[in-house]
């Protein structure tokens, strides 16, 4: 349509097309004409086209050489392009052609007791319409219009003879009237709803009595009103006699201890009923003769012991009906008698253990001292031969079970049906056909479905076979992934057994990153996950997994992770290498520490505890060796002066003298040592001689002239030895100590803290 109003659009102005764009009325008939400025488009060098769709040329018309029309009858479109043609196929020209309806399917409605007039009426229509409803009564002087832009209009005054009534509907594009409708009084009335309806049950009885006003009051006194009465699914007629201002019923009840609703409406026997009235609620009574219990159990498999677990399950008395006060349960064998469960009247169900033997139990409903209704259900011995139905069969049927058996040889009494999910509650109903069909079934989910005959008094042996409610799409519940550098392992969980999901042929992992192509790997059905080898450390990649079966399949949810930039066991190895490592580090460490602290606990000689003697000459040192041979002739002394680690027993000999004239100082010095070490020189040398001293050597260039140095002494003599003294055997002889030989190794600490006294300068230099 929109080509063709291009075409024309670019067409040269070559003819006209008469009418342009109209609108015409829905049924009606329309000519168009055509009128070119060359008489060369005559008839028979052009065609006309309704929807791209040529006309027969039966319904062309020639009027000149110019001029050409074409009729279209019963135009029944809502819109449609009508274009004029060349033989060559050139739009000559065209014009759209639109349609409109009159008003339709009017109706009206007359209120007695609000004295309004109302009529209804249809129309489809694109364009913004106004309408006008003109009224005109039999004895009525002047018509009575109404103006609105909806589809219904109410009059304020009432007519009471027949009336002829117009819609008038008008647009910028087009006004059409509709067709005149004849208004008869009686069969416009709508009556009000009844008023004041009541509802009670007839006392010591079953009926309902229901109770109603007359509707619109004495305003159809005179008449006889047709009413119906709506209680559960039914609904009774009657009719309310005239002049009566009120109407009743009496209904018998079937259903007992049921709160029913009543509504009642009205009509004048012809015209509209009236809307149903407010309803009324009422509680029928209980029928005590017709009270039945329904008693039923389904037992357990048995434990190693042979105890089982009997569920008893009923279906009692409505709580509405305040029939009863409770119930009663009794099981009891041959050899034993439980103790009776009392239960409201809210309770269905008990569950009791039960051993090997044989069980009847029995339910009580009772009110006050009084029996209303007795069951029992025969609970059989572990083991016991039973019958049971044959050729069980269950299948679905539109979302209902159907299920078939055949009868046992033993005739039967009844059969109990019972019916359950692996969670659900049971279900359970009693029939004596061997067919059934269970509703109310939930989707896609595992039933079991049981038969069991009864007898005159006792049960036989269930039969039971499961069956699906039905089947839906293979189901995924979690997935999870479990990412490496450059691989992932995914696993899935499927949907319970429970749950009845279409076969699974096989599973699909789907996985991708941001830059790469989608790719898939595919498992077979028993397996729930699979290794996604090929990918790169430290990418984002996605995945789904997609569980095919014959007919259809279903995705899970995308789940999205990060590959590791490196190996888990490289991460490991390093770890675990930096571990030892720094356990290597630290232990080096502690054992340099120790190393340490044991150095620095060495007992080393202070110097500030050091005696010096005067070294003597070549000649002098080969005198002294001789003598000190003689002495010690075990030791054997290196050609030079010996220096030996010795203890200091006093802090008294760290003075050193200079001079040879401080002798008096020395002697002092000299006595002040000698006393301290009065054990040590009364054994001549101490307690060691000075052979037993290990030797450390170290040389001193010391000027022959220099003066003499105190020596050590013996327990009774102090002497000093001169340098001459050391070439007399005598002196030799005589126990000497120097205060340097019985030095004691101290820690440097203490020097380095002050503990003892350095030389001065000035004696440093001396020496």
């Amino acid at each position: 349509m929109y080509f063709s109003l291009l075409c024309i659009l670019l067409t040269p102005v070559l003819a006209t097309v008469i009418p342009q764009d109209p609108y015409i009325e829905l049924g009606s008939d329309i000519k168009i004409l055509f009128m070119s400025k060359a008489s060369s488009y005559s008839h028979g060098q052009i065609y006309w086209t309704l929807n791209n769709n040529r006309i027969n040329g039966c319904f062309y018309e020639t009027i000149n050489s110019t001029s050409s029309a074409v009729y279209l009858h019963h135009f029944t479109l809502q819109n449609a392009v009508v274009q004029c043609h060349s033989m060559t196929g050139q739009v000559l020209g065209g014009t759209f052609i639109k349609t409109y309806q009159k008003p339709t399917n009017i109706s009206c409605i007359t209120y007695i007791s609000k004295k309004k007039f109302t009529c209804n009426w249809m129309l489809n229509s694109s364009l913004n319409v106004n309408y006008i409803v003109y009224r005109k009564c039999i004895g009525e002087l002047y018509n009575v219009s109404c103006s609105t832009d909806k589809l219904s209009c109410t009059f304020d005054r009432t007519a009471f003879n027949p009336c002829t009534v117009t819609v008038r509907a008008r647009t910028i594009a087009w006004e059409v009237d509709s067709d005149s409708y004849q208004v008869d009084l009686w069969n416009t009335v709508k009556p009000e709803p009844p008023e004041n309806v009541k509802a009670e049950m007839i006392p010591f009885s079953n009926n309902l009595k229901v109770k109603w006003d007359r509707p619109e009051g004495k305003s159809f006194y005179f008449s006889i009103l047709n009413c119906q009465v709506k209680y559960a699914q039914y609904m009774v007629n009657t009719t309310m006699d005239k002049q009566a201002l009120s109407g009743n019923l009496t209904i018998e009840v079937v259903e007992p201890c049921t709160n029913h609703t009543i509504s009642v409406r009205c009509h004048l026997g012809k015209g509209h009923w009236s809307e149903w009235s407010r309803e009324a609620t009422v509680l029928s009574h209980l029928k005590v003769n017709a009270v039945q219990l329904y008693l039923w159990r389904k037992i357990e498999a048995p434990d190693d012991s042979g105890t089982r677990r009997v569920f008893f399950m009923w279906k009692g008395i409505s709580t509405l009906c305040k029939a009863i006060d409770g119930y009663s349960l009794e099981v009891f064998s041959g050899d034993s008698l439980k103790p009776s469960s009392l239960f409201n009247t809210t309770q269905d169900t008990l569950s009791v253990l039960l051993g090997k033997a044989a069980h009847i139990g029995t339910l009580t409903a009772f009110h006050g001292d009084i029996i209303i209704q007795e069951q029992s259900t025969y609970v059989p011995a572990t083991g016991e031969s039973l019958p049971q139905v044959k050729e069980l069969h269950a299948s679905v049927f539109r979302g209902d079970f159907v299920v078939t058996w055949a009868p046992p040889d033993q005739p039967v009494s009844t059969y109990v049906v019972d019916w359950n999910t692996e969670v659900g509650p049971h279900n359970w109903i009693d029939t004596r056909n061997t067919n059934i069909i269970l509703t109310g079934l939930l989707s896609c989910q595992l039933y079991n479905v049981s038969v069991t005959p009864l007898f005159h008094d006792s049960s036989g042996q269930e039969n039971r076979v499961q069956i699906c409610s039905s089947e839906g799409a293979p189901g995924i519940v979690s997935t999870d992934v479990i990412p490496q550098d450059i691989s992932a392992r995914v696993n899935w969980t499927v949907v319970p057994k429970t749950e009845c999901r279409g076969a699974v042929v096989n599973y699909t992992v789907f996985y991708w990153n941001n830059t790469g192509p989608k790719l898939n790997i595919t498992v077979e059905r028993h397996k729930q996950e699979v290794l996604l080898e090929g990918l790169q450390p430290g990418m984002h990649y996605s995945f789904y997994v997609t569980a095919n079966a014959v007919t259809r399949a279903t995705n899970s949810s995308v789940t999205s992770f990060f590959t590791n930039k490196y190996d888990l066991f490289f991460l490991k190895t390093l770890s675990v290498c930096g571990g030892l490592f720094i356990i290597g580090v630290l232990f080096t460490g502690l054992c340099c520490v120790i190393q340490w602290k044991s150095f620095l606990g060495k007992m080393v000689p202070d110097p500030g505890h050091s005696s010096l003697v005067q070294w003597l000459s070549q000649s002098s040192q080969q005198k002294h060796f001789l003598m000190t041979q003689q002495i010690c002739p075990s030791n054997k002394l290196h050609e030079h002066e010996k220096i030996y680690h010795c203890k200091v027993d006093t802090m008294a000999s760290d003075t050193i003298f200079e001079s040879s004239g401080d002798k008096e100082q020395q002697a002092e010095a000299m006595k002040f040592i000698g006393a301290q070490s009065e054990e040590e020189l009364s054994s001549g040398c101490g307690r060691r001689t000075l052979c037993e001293w290990e030797p450390r050597e170290e040389r001193f260039d010391t000027d022959p002239n220099s003066p003499s140095l105190p020596t050590p002494c013996g327990e009774d003599t102090m002497k000093t030895m001169t340098f001459e003294d050391s070439f007399n055997p005598q002196a030799l002889n005589t126990c000497v100590r120097s205060p340097y030989w019985n030095q004691d190794p101290v820690e440097r600490l203490g020097a380095r803290r002050g503990e003892t006294r350095l030389l001065s300068t000035k004696e440093s230099k001396h020496i």
